[in-house]
């Protein structure tokens, strides 16, 4: 006993050691912003002014001027970045576009494991990171550590979904459209664009620029990325472990400064290829200058809570607080707005008011639910609107709360259509509630938005979740859950002023791509068989191919010879004349001796084709009879007839019974076909012409007698 209780003491004691230490491991690390860095980011630093450097052609590099970043949870300055200038955006520019064009033959394999690098040392150096996400845009410190682990695996899987999605081509066959024949084989693969311009978001500015670097690499494309402002030392620590991992020079390209001094020149410039956005409505003023080139756009939303009288209020009040206010509202995919039927409307709003009363508000490092927003103007635009409610019959759950830029969560019952925060987009802890008394009322309120990002319903009526999902005017909806964006690889999407194309690392990798078609013209049609549509063969047989198309066949011109009576098949066979195979059962083709002129000629043939040709061919193709002394190689084809004798000759005089078999098969070739060609100075160069089975058969001895065979070819 005694034993037992001291083991299960000493076990407790470990496992509350190890509980201990592995939440000091999830705490990121202290970062003094002026103070030391680790070694591993020490070059992305000045030493003199502290500012944080930007990468260019593989090199950290100061600038002329910097622009500081503000703590917005402190209201003081955390940081100071490069203020690029034009001149050294082309610089980058330039290195990328140079960089890109060894990286597209770099192979796929290759690329993956650069990408599983870089994914490893961003877990590896996650803690300072993490604190500068916690520092610069007030994400606090256990969401912070999270955008980082989850942005290393998401370029784990853009590795591992680039090696499939990228190693496999299209083969287009053109006989299924009406009057094309199989003459043509069109190969088709993904190919990268060539500069990728990448703008990431404040409030994701690590998880949403890996999104956009991790597929455009994989891709084989080359990248200029232009951090937010506030949120740019984050992106400087990322590119570092990109960096670090070993990216070619010039492929990963770093520029800082104010978007209102460098952006329009960003995203007009010649060298770009593509843009990848994420942001507000200066997405929109984007697109008006970026002319052709491809865009990938996501610019936020109005998402809807649809809240239906069958609901299960529980799920829906705890998917509204976890979706309206998680990192303070600050999401694309927040709860924008509540849709709730009259009837249940009450007791709704009285419990979600319940739960927000209990949010904690706080600092970044005490991991509170809310924490200060972005900046002072987005404080001062948040304020503006929840006034505007109030002032026009709004009622306000909760008293509107503000120091600084930290905004108190509240919740806006009775909002109407004609008040701002009904249409308008806060992007801060701030969720209006709509009441509405029938399903056509909710979804002409949800669909009346300029946006269409995302949006939920919540029912245990799977038939209206459909019903409604297929009406609502979103990129997503969302049946019984929040809005979100994630899982990674989900597709991703707006509609109307919510943004242009889809994001998901699949749909990101095939945006950043586009098609290269090589089509290859065939002298004659292919139709490739992998056996023959025939019966078994017996064992010893040789195989049967089915016959190809029409092909242009060249024979050795065979000696002049004449015939001037029947002869057996034997004797052609001594000859050297025929070739002998071996052939399963074949449709009969027989008929009565004809007195025409024949040329016996050999089987044996070269097939133009890069595959051999087989005996058991169609009943149409061309055949090419070279005369002595010529080179011609090609004719114009003409309509030919070919047959050979099936295995099994019977005379349609004898009992079946009494058939028997030959072992041997004789093709002869007639008279001068339709289509003839002639050198310069006249000379028949080479004929087309006709094979004919021409025959008369004995079951009983076996023998073949054939018209007269004359052959003397002329000039």
């Amino acid at each position: 006993l005694k034993f037992v209780v001291t083991r299960a003491f000493r076990v407790s004691v470990a496992r509350r050691a190890a509980a201990a230490a592995a939440a000091r491991s999830r705490q990121p690390p202290s970062y003094e912003p002026r103070g030391a860095m680790s070694e591993f980011y020490a070059e992305t630093r000045a030493g003199a002014s502290g500012a944080f450097k930007v990468l260019i052609n593989g090199e950290w590099r100061e600038s002329g001027q910097t622009c500081s970043i503000q703590n917005p949870a402190k209201g003081t300055e955390a940081f100071a970045v490069q203020a690029c200038t034009k001149e050294e955006c082309d610089e980058a520019f330039a290195a990328a576009k140079a960089a890109q064009k060894g990286w597209a033959r770099t192979p796929l394999h290759e690329r993956a494991a650069l990408l599983h690098k870089c994914a490893a040392l961003m877990r590896e150096h996650s803690g300072e990171m993490a604190t500068a996400l916690m520092t610069e845009v007030a994400k606090a410190a256990k969401d912070s550590k999270t955008e980082v682990i989850r942005s290393a695996d998401l370029l784990d899987y853009t590795a591992e979904e680039g090696l499939r999605i990228l190693s496999e081509g299209k083969f287009v066959l053109p006989d299924a459209f009406p009057g094309a024949d199989r003459n043509k084989w069109c190969l088709s693969s993904k190919v990268p664009l060539g500069v990728v311009l990448a703008i990431p978001p404040f409030n994701y500015p690590v998880n949403l620029a890996v999104s956009k670097l991790g597929p455009a690499l994989m891709a084989g494309n080359a990248v200029v990325m232009k951090p937010p402002t506030q949120g740019c030392v984050s992106g400087v620590h990322m590119a570092q472990c990109f960096h670090k991992a070993g990216f070619p020079p010039g492929l990963v390209n770093l520029v800082s400064g104010k978007g209102s001094e460098i952006g329009d020149y960003l995203v007009t410039h010649p060298s770009v290829d593509c843009i990848s956005f994420t942001g507000g409505d200066t997405g929109l003023a984007i697109a008006k200058k970026a002319g052709m080139v491809p865009l990938q756009m996501e610019l936020g939303g109005k998402d809807a809570c649809v809240v239906l009288p069958d609901a299960d209020l529980a799920l829906a009040v705890s998917n509204i607080i976890k979706g309206g206010f998680s990192y303070s509202g600050q999401r694309c995919t927040a709860v924008k707005v509540v849709v709730v039927f009259e009837e249940i409307a009450d007791e709704l709003v009285k419990a979600v008011a319940e739960k927000v009363s209990k949010l904690k508000v706080g600092q970044p490092e005490d991991n509170p639910d809310i924490t200060a927003v972005v900046s002072k103007q987005s404080a001062d635009f948040i304020e503006a609107l929840v006034q505007d409610a109030g002032q026009k019959g709004a009622k306000l759950l909760h008293d509107f709360k503000r120091e600084g830029n930290l905004i108190w969560p509240v919740l806006v019952d009775h909002v109407r259509p004609d008040m701002r925060l009904a249409w308008e987009e806060p992007f801060g802890p701030v969720v209006p509630v709509v009441r509405v008394r029938s399903e056509a009322e909710a979804l002409d309120f949800v669909n009346q938005s300029k946006y269409g990002l995302q949006g939920c319903v919540f029912t245990q009526d799977i038939n209206a979740a459909l019903r409604i999902s297929d009406a609502m005017e979103t990129g997503t909806v969302q049946v019984n859950g929040a809005p979100a964006r994630g899982p990674d690889h989900f597709p991703f999407q707006g509609v109307k002023d919510s943004g242009i194309g889809s994001q998901g690392i699949t749909n990101s990798i095939s945006m950043m791509t586009k098609v290269k078609t090589t089509v290859i013209n065939l002298p004659s049609p292919s139709y490739t068989m992998a056996r023959s549509a025939s019966k078994k063969r017996r064992r010893g047989q040789p195989a049967r191919l089915i016959p190809p198309p029409p092909h242009q066949i060249f024979f050795p011109a065979p000696p002049t010879t004449s015939f001037s009576q029947p002869r057996t098949c034997n004797n052609l066979l001594n000859n050297k004349m025929t070739h002998r195979r071996n052939i399963d059962r074949h449709k009969k083709r027989t008929s009565s001796s004809l007195n025409l002129s024949f040329l016996v000629v050999p089987i044996s043939f070269t097939c133009t084709r890069p595959r051999p040709l087989s005996v058991m061919m169609s009943p149409a193709f061309t055949v090419v009879l070279p005369l002595a002394g010529s080179q011609l190689s090609c004719t114009s084809p003409a309509s030919i007839d070919f047959a050979i004798f099936p295995r099994e000759i019977l005379n349609p005089a004898e009992p079946t019974a009494s058939k028997r078999r030959l072992a041997s098969v004789v093709v002869m070739v007639s008279t001068l076909g339709a289509g003839t060609r002639t050198s310069s100075n006249g000379t028949v160069r080479a004929v087309t012409l006709t094979v004919r089975t021409c025959v008369s058969a004995d079951s009983r001895n076996g023998a073949m007698s054939l018209s007269t065979i004359t052959h003397a070819p002329r000039s």
